[in-house]
């Protein structure tokens, strides 16, 4: 369970990306507005639900399409990606998602649940190794696409079995991303470096975030063994360049 403070802190971040006031950031309905992030040129539709609520965020030229498509959608089906196959069709790149996002405040099972080691620059190659061990698909859903503050690290001998990041969250670097080797999976190494980088965030920050596929029901377990609470879910719809 959620602090209400920290709730609290969640929607503020929430009111400061949209240029809301955080009373009226969720209200009941689907809204469609330009993209209001600081990478706006990335060419994508961006999707936040809320119970009741789902704010879509397109690129300029889009926004009437999107508009227009999801006339009489629900916020449920907002976040189908059934619909934004339907509606985009072959513009869709990828399609990440919905995840859900869950929140931490509380470090004390993450840090129970801790190991690994702290990544450096020199640990590069087997990171690299990591990578070439798993899916594509599932280095990005990790966050380790984006630039990580700080990377965890778990070793079955001298191989790197799975890996943590933080990246850009609510509150400086405070988003956990994981991601385990296949055959190195349900031994609970995916949790520890989580676990790692989790109590790191919460120590500096005050808090962590982790977004988890809702079809991963392993990224999901991880959420709940460390006590995360979930708040709030997205998709992430990268389109094709048209130029």
């Amino acid at each position: 369970m959620l602090r209400t403070t920290t709730r609290v802190l969640v929607d503020e971040f929430w009111a400061e990306v949209f240029g809301l006031p955080a009373d009226q950031l969720w209200p009941p309905g689907v809204y469609v507005d330009a993209h209001v992030f600081a990478d706006a040129a990335w060419r994508g539709v961006y999707v936040l639900g809320m119970p009741g609520c789902a704010r879509v965020f397109a690129p300029d030229d889009l926004i009437e399409t999107v508009r227009a498509g999801l006339s009489g959608i629900s916020p449920e089906g907002a976040m189908d990606p059934a619909v934004w196959r339907g509606l985009l069709g072959s513009s869709i790149e990828r399609l990440l998602g919905p995840s859900l996002h869950h929140y931490l405040d509380d470090p004390t099972i993450a840090e129970s649940l801790a190991g690994g080691r702290r990544l450096h620059p020199a640990d590069h190659l087997v990171l690299n190794q990591l990578r070439a061990g798993c899916p594509e698909d599932d280095w990005f859903d990790g966050g380790f696409g984006d630039e990580p503050s700080a990377l965890f690290g778990a070793f079955l001998g001298e191989d790197l079995a799975a890996a943590s990041n933080l990246t850009r969250g609510p509150i400086g670097a405070s988003d956990v991303g994981v991601l385990t080797l296949p055959d190195a999976r349900g031994r609970g190494l995916g949790t520890q470096v989580a676990a790692s980088a989790a109590a790191h965030s919460v120590y500096h920050n005050g808090i962590a975030r982790y977004r988890a596929v809702e079809a991963n029901p392993a990224s999901l377990a991880v959420a709940r063994r460390l006590g995360f609470a979930s708040y709030g879910r997205n998709l992430a719809i990268y389109l094709v360049d048209p130029t």
